[in-house]
């Protein structure tokens, strides 16, 4: 026993560190640890440690008592994951976009429609004695999930998280994540008792499940938003609020799993109401977040090359396959509509082919698959190629789409007498309503016209992109050029950046609705020329020349 608990924590170092490790290089240079982390499992399996080092392998790796773990630690894993990836999504901005509520069932009709093409029609698998609608319904949903995470890792990085295509992309793909695993947790309940179960228990089931959505993003929402201050502010912070959550999601699971579906669609839609919260901060979310990606994410992903010979299983044209159907059906679901609510071409294609990158959820999802014996190890194996493969080239695609060349440089559009050096508001919308006064005084424009313009923009997903800068913002029919507001607050406002700082810079930024491109250019210089501000250095500035003067000196030579 002594000896076997040597080698079971061996393991443990092993898998970890080298998954961390792999993962920091990976992040480094292509923005995904995701990446890092699964060739550290390769690594340490059969495919490569395996074969050179056949006797070590065994001793650590594929020890029972190491497996055994594995396999109840990655049970947890995956919940912590996906509670995560709900706690990425914001429900407020699904319902008030129309193209979102276009764009995002179109891409499951279409997934499940091409599914069903292909792998009926066109390519012979073996289902692993599976039910061939099962396995079609499966890989439909499978090829419509988005990669929430990854998504906006990468709108943060090309500085595209807050702006319209940003904002639409992450809208639709929460909405498409939301209904893919609910819908794939009815499926799952046919699955698991469609042979051993009378019809009428199967469509009870199936309502109970249902319900039990229905009053998660309802009746138990609210009083999650109830109990939230309360926790916050009689508990030890952040221990009481961080507690509370895991709390939450195990229960959620729980549910889930005595319903007859998977844990993760509870631990999904904890995150997911949870995050809804007013009264919960990014603060929280980052440190729930570090928790998972520290250690249950390195494990779990790092262990799912441990027992599979990758070399003997890869099928390139499978990867192939998934790789391009993947692409035409999130271009051809989200081109079309975001072209027809929008007008801009050039961000269409960025939206649609947004739509098509994949992530951890993939992984997550394809693995349960595999556990499932829905796939095959070598659809496996395949899929999993593909997804490592679009991870790395999707920020040079995206970054080549839109191509922001920044021929609209945001300080040619100061004006001094729409520059506030001293904000007096203490809220986002007072704050808006003051920049929407100066600009409507100087330009002659209508007040309320403006102001709902962008208030209503403001709803859709908060404008503060961190490091204390806000960019409220609206397209404006009949604008001829762009306008720029420029407010300092000396305090600071909650403008719902994702790292928690307040801003104490504000761009009130109105551009012309025809002309999409000028925006998107203005709202990236901003994110790029302040991306090392410091809100201290700012609130000495007295006037329009000195502001100036500190971006042109003291930011853009850093």
């Amino acid at each position: 026993m002594e000896h076997s608990y040597g080698y079971f924590f061996l393991s443990l170092f092993l898998i970890l560190l080298s998954a961390k490790f792999l993962g920091e290089i990976t992040r480094r240079f292509f923005n995904s640890a995701l990446v890092g982390e699964i060739i550290a499992g390769i690594i340490l399996g059969p495919t490569v440690l395996g074969i050179f080092f056949p006797e070590f392998y065994q001793k650590t790796f594929n020890q029972d008592l190491f497996r055994e773990f594995l396999h109840l630690f990655n049970g947890v894993g995956v919940v912590m994951l996906l509670l995560v990836a709900g706690m990425e999504s914001d429900l407020g901005s699904i319902l008030k976009q129309k193209v979102i509520l276009f764009s995002a069932p179109l891409k499951i009709v279409v997934s499940l429609l091409v599914s069903f093409f292909v792998f009926y029609y066109l390519i012979d698998i073996n289902y692993n004695q599976i039910e061939q609608s099962f396995f079609i319904i499966s890989l439909g949903f499978m090829l419509a999930i988005t990669a929430l995470p990854v998504l906006v890792k990468i709108l943060s990085d090309l500085n595209l998280y807050r702006t319209d295509v940003g904002m639409s992309l992450v809208g639709t793909a929460v909405f498409i994540d939301m209904v893919v695993w609910i819908g794939f947790s009815v499926i799952l309940i046919f699955f698991k008792k469609f042979h051993d179960t009378n019809i009428f228990f199967i469509f009870l089931n199936i309502f109970l499940v249902i319900l039990f959505v229905i009053m998660v993003l309802t009746v138990i929402r609210k009083i999650v938003d109830k109990i939230l201050p309360y926790i916050q502010s009689q508990f030890s912070w952040p221990e009481g609020i961080i507690a509370f959550v895991f709390s939450l999601c195990f229960l959620f699971s729980t549910i889930a799993e005595f319903l007859g579906t998977h844990a993760i669609i509870g631990s999904f839609l904890s995150g997911l109401i949870i995050s809804d919260s007013e009264h919960f901060r990014d603060k929280i979310h980052y440190r729930i977040e570090s928790i998972v990606n520290s250690f249950f994410s390195p494990i779990y992903f790092g262990s799912l090359g441990l027992y599979l010979n990758f070399s003997n299983q890869i099928d390139l044209k499978l990867t192939i396959l998934f790789v391009v159907l993947g692409v035409i059906i999130s271009v051809t679901s989200g081109f079309f509509p975001y072209k027809y609510f929008n007008k801009s071409t050039r961000e269409a294609y960025g939206f649609g082919y947004g739509l098509s990158i994949r992530g951890a959820t993939d992984i997550i999802f394809i693995s349960m698959l595999l556990s499932l014996q829905i796939v095959n190890e070598q659809i496996f194996v395949s899929y999993v190629l593909s997804v490592l493969f679009v991870i790395l080239s999707s920020p040079v695609i995206l970054r080549v789409i839109f191509a922001t060349r920044y021929h609209y440089k945001f300080y040619d559009y100061l004006s001094d007498k729409l520059f506030i050096k001293d904000l007096n508001a203490n809220t986002d919308e007072k704050a808006i309503e003051q920049l929407c006064k100066v600009i409507s005084n100087v330009y002659n424009l209508d007040f309320e016209n403006i102001k709902y313009i962008v208030t209503e923009r403001e709803r859709l997903m908060p404008t503060g992109i961190g490091n204390g800068i806000a960019i409220p913002h609206g397209r404006v029919p009949g604008l001829e050029k762009p306008i720029i507001a420029v407010g300092i607050s000396n305090v600071g406002i909650d403008f719902g950046s994702r790292d928690g700082t307040l801003a104490h810079l504000i761009f009130l930024i109105l551009t012309p609705s025809d002309n999409p491109q000028i925006q998107l250019e203005i709202l990236a210089d901003i994110a790029k020329t302040f991306k090392y501000f410091e809100p201290d250095t700012i609130l000495g500035v007295k006037n329009l020349n000195q502001f100036i003067s500190f971006v042109r000196n003291e930011l853009q030579t850093k």
